[in-house]
């Protein structure tokens, strides 16, 4: 199956306490999903390796800070993204901080796992105006579709 996904998730919170507001429309309950459920701190089992290595890394000494203070939909978000047979790279907040699966083995190459939450401009520095571009307009709630890149 060919094809990437990325999503661009502007996190802004205009008071302290919006980051612990629930959406209007509850998320669906993926640990009842069939071959879905919860591990360590609340993030997805299965779906490959970056799971383990999602639950397992200290997020704490990033600008996302520790799992167990992350909004619902950044939570929400990473349920979805190791269990995807498409590549999905999610860059999260104005940092862009990387957060993918690994459907696409080819994808990250030598940089995995460090590529997993850094910045997209640190990350792939040699393609940094492209991913500005990409940041630009997905904070701005614009979407970018590209074929056969």
């Amino acid at each position: 199956m060919n094809g990437l996904v990325i999503t661009c998730i502007p996190v802004r919170y205009d008071r302290p306490d919006d980051q612990h507001r629930t959406a209007p429309h509850a998320a669906p309950d993926y640990r009842q999903a069939p071959g879905c459920g919860t591990g360590r701190r609340g993030l997805p089992r299965g779906g490959g390796e970056l799971s383990g290595l999602i639950a397992g890394f200290d997020w704490s000494a990033t600008p996302l800070g520790p799992i167990t203070r992350w909004p619902q939909s950044l939570r929400t978000t990473v349920a979805l993204i190791p269990r995807s047979p498409v590549q999905i790279v999610t860059l999260w907040g104005e940092d862009g901080i990387m957060i993918y699966n690994d459907a696409d083995p080819a994808f990250a190459g030598g940089r995995h796992p460090r590529l997993l939450r850094s910045r997209v401009r640190e990350g792939w520095d040699e393609i940094a105006d492209f991913n500005d571009n990409v940041m630009r307009v997905g904070l701005a709630g614009g979407t970018l579709a590209y074929k056969d890149q």
